[in-house]
């Protein structure tokens, strides 16, 4: 049994910082659910 892995980046740009900078956010997904979000701020 195999399952699809995808992993997505993007910008939250609608938190972006006085300096300029975005927090990148990951979201993990197996099969057609997403199992994890991440944040690196």
């Amino acid at each position: 049994m195999t399952k699809d892995v995808k992993v997505s980046f993007y910008l939250k740009r609608n938190e972006t910082k006085k300096d300029g900078k975005s927090p990148v956010m990951a979201r993990l997904s197996i099969g057609n659910f997403p199992k994890l979000s991440l944040v690196q701020k």
